[in-house]
């Protein structure tokens, strides 16, 4: 599967999880630290997925070696990198 296809899909589920999500996590008792990031929900998800399909058996090595190298340009943030 593609980057870009697997993001888009991601990307659609997101939009209907994370409010659904967000009103849980309000509307339980516990408090919970909701921290903004760089990277959307569905960029990590991305990240994640490809990273379980490649051949690489540590994240480290993959995000370094791989994700640095050939998909820089993909993520609009690239402080995060």
């Amino acid at each position: 599967m593609e980057l870009e296809t697997l993001f888009c899909d991601l990307d659609d589920f997101c939009l209907t999880f994370e409010p659904s999500f967000n009103h849980y996590i309000l509307c339980s008792q516990q408090k919970k630290r909701i921290k903004n990031s760089r990277l959307s929900l569905s960029e990590i998800m991305t990240i994640i997925i490809y990273f379980h399909h490649s051949s690489y058996r540590n994240f480290k090595h993959y995000y370094q070696n791989y994700l640095m190298i050939y998909h820089l340009q993909d993520f609009p943030n690239k402080e995060v990198f």
